[in-house]
């Protein structure tokens, strides 16, 4: 995920419509800056970011997928679920995110949550035959 440093006002998303718009800074690996007239912001990757201000403009579902599971790894689970959750508002249509935000309820022992997340994929994506067979499952074991 690329971040905008110290970016002030808001750039509109006409002047950065697709990553071919930013050029690489020399002499700083992964930056990139918005050339004038537009602005002269430069984007870095988010875990570049020391002390500075920051502003999100490029994000993708395997941002969130990523963390996620980076968070679950060191043992951060319910900050996982968070950041999948979050994912889950901002990609909607992510088949991915809400299958690891699934998952992630299970591990957590969230019962309520995970039937609900399963609910709202399989309404989402109803030829996913493994979501059926496992709603299914779930719902005939509720007390």
């Amino acid at each position: 995920m690329l971040v905008a440093l110290e970016a002030g006002p808001r750039i509109s998303q006409r002047a950065i419509a697709s990553m071919d718009s930013l050029k690489p800074v020399t002499y700083a690996p992964g930056a990139f800056e918005l050339p004038p007239p537009s602005a002269n912001v430069r984007f870095v990757p988010f875990y570049d970011v020391g002390d500075e201000t920051y502003t999100t403009y490029f994000t993708y579902d395997t941002t969130y997928l990523d963390l996620g599971e980076a968070l679950s790894k060191i043992g951060r689970v319910e900050a996982s679920a968070e950041v999948l959750e979050r994912g889950v508002a901002t990609w909607p249509f992510s088949a991915d995110l809400r299958q690891a935000l699934v998952l992630r309820y299970m591990t957590l022992e969230r019962i309520p949550q995970m039937l609900e997340a399963l609910r709202q994929y399989r309404a989402l994506f109803p030829e996913d035959p493994i979501a059926r067979q496992a709603l299914a499952q779930a719902e005939d074991r509720k007390p």
